[in-house]
């Protein structure tokens, strides 16, 4: 019996061991999420902080052009610009201050091209792609969105001299300089007011003898001169400006 009994017996060490083993199968609580070092939370933290600032933008040459086209851009008063599809308020606003502004109303790059080669113009875009592709002939990128700050970068970059004798003396809807100085009579058949009395509000009358448009003095243009006076360089207030004849009903150019 003693000895059946020491057989039984196991060493210590060994039950121990056993014991140990059996705990960590048995033990399978989830222990609490507790960061190894303060480093990684602080590095996280950067780039979270980084992340949040906003991206600075690069400035990017505005104008290129082959020196074989230098002479279209040389003479800065005598300037002629082609506006692409994207900007067409934009050429409105350069004509309204005498600028000689062609606009091409369809998104056609190849033809953009050739007609500013073959007009001697200088290309205006807000098409990155386009510009890019730098083909040339002399082009100009605007970084502006809005129109009246569109208008400030041409006259800035190229140091354009706006003239008070040619605020508002091109046609706006064609680009035309022949304003022709048309009869009461004449205007009255073309423009066809409903009220007689508004043709006694203005004296003199013209008419673009290009695209036919009637222009006539306004009240108006009171809001151009403001938005424009900047662009003169003067303290003094334009000379007398047209008011445009767009619908059936009277109509002032579009300045917004």
């Amino acid at each position: 019996m003693q000895e059946q009994q020491f057989e039984d017996q196991q060493p210590e060490e060994e039950k121990t061991a056993e014991d140990e083993s059996t705990k960590q199968k048995t033990d399978t609580r989830k222990k609490p999420y507790r960061p190894k070092n303060k480093e990684k939370g602080e590095k996280k933290e950067e780039k979270t902080e980084k992340a949040s600032k906003p991206k600075e933008k690069k400035e990017i040459n505005q104008f290129y052009a082959d020196e074989k086209y230098a002479h279209f851009y040389s003479d800065n008063q005598n300037l002629k610009f082609l506006i692409d599809n994207m900007c067409e308020k934009l050429a409105r606003y350069m004509r309204n201050i005498g600028l000689d502004a062609e606009y091409l109303r369809e998104k056609d790059h190849n033809q953009l091209t050739e007609l500013a080669k073959l007009e001697n113009r200088v290309i205006v875009t807000r098409d990155m792609k386009y510009f890019g592709r730098q083909l040339g002939v002399p082009c100009f990128f605007l970084n502006a969105q809005k129109t009246s700050d569109q208008l400030k970068e041409l006259i800035d970059h190229f140091n354009l001299k706006v003239s008070e004798n040619n605020f508002l003396s091109r046609c706006v809807k064609c680009n035309s300089e022949g304003l022709i100085i048309l009869d009461v009579e004449d205007a009255k058949k073309a423009l066809q007011w409903k009220n007689e009395d508004d043709y006694k509000n203005y004296d003199t009358y013209w008419q673009c003898d290009k695209c036919k448009q009637i222009y006539w003095e306004g009240q108006t243009f009171k809001k151009a001169q403001q938005r424009f006076k900047e662009f003169e360089g003067q303290n003094e207030a334009p000379p007398e400006a047209y008011e445009s004849k767009l619908d059936s009903d009277l109509q002032s150019f579009d300045f917004e």
